[in-house]
């Protein structure tokens, strides 16, 4: 497919899906942040996409840490580890992927559970305009750091009822997330949005997905930042 279609539909999309997110905003379910989505060169090539892509978040679907998440027959739950970045000053298409690093005032280690039932299609333009399958998202507790980590230097391990069930794959975690934090900003300005100051963003499966049902409780460890977890009913 030529560049400017899947640029098109990628925009067409977008403004979909910010439109959905424009309206979910209350004064009850407020701008919690941005997910990155297709982190990975291998999933981005897979649908012709230029890059990663985003989703939105709001506190209306933030479960505490150590909260619930409620399932139903309808839905297909997964959770994935994530590291999630608060940033600490407003960035635009401007912004260098230096100075967006630098911008980064707390990491904490996160849980996006997705729900793959949202879409049967396998179109990008759909898993786009649906929010990227995202269901509910669990941050920890921000940790306060001079600079950010690097890729090797983290480690996670992800248990399901006690017993380990993925680990980090250092293909999905980048050496800096300053690229990937100007990546957001750009596709947020491309839509008339903005990445804020106090925005988190959860920064793509850290692992592959796994599977979980209600009766499971998960917990995700994460070095050097903490811990999270919930349980499934």
């Amino acid at each position: 497919m030529p560049e400017s279609d899947i640029q098109q539909k990628i925009q067409q999309a977008m403004a979909v899906q910010l439109q959905h997110w424009r309206e979910e905003l209350t004064c009850d379910n407020r701008r919690l942040g941005w997910k990155v989505g297709f982190n990975r060169q291998v999933d981005q090539a897979k649908f012709e996409l230029p890059s990663a892509m985003i989703g939105y978040l709001t506190t209306g679907r933030q479960i505490p840490n150590g909260g619930i998440c409620h399932t139903s027959p309808q839905t297909n739950l997964l959770a994935e580890p994530e590291i999630a970045l608060r940033i600490g000053a407003d960035i635009t298409r401007d912004t260098t992927p230096k100075q967006a690093q630098a911008a980064v005032n707390a990491v904490a280690p996160a849980i996006e559970i997705v729900d793959t039932s949202r879409t049967d299609s396998k179109q990008i333009s759909e898993i786009l305009a649906t929010n990227l399958y995202h269901h509910a998202v669990i941050i920890g507790e921000p940790l306060t750091l001079c600079s950010v980590p690097s890729a090797q230097d983290i480690r996670a391990a992800l248990y399901i009822d006690d017993e380990q069930q993925r680990s980090l794959e250092p293909d999905r975690v980048p050496d800096e997330f300053g690229t990937l934090i100007t990546t957001v900003a750009g596709i947020l300005a491309d839509q008339g949005e903005c990445l804020r100051t106090g925005d988190w963003i959860i920064t793509g499966a850290a692992s592959t997905a796994v599977e979980i049902k209600a009766g499971n409780k998960i917990l995700l460890q994460m070095r050097p930042f903490g811990k999270v977890n919930f349980s499934v009913k």
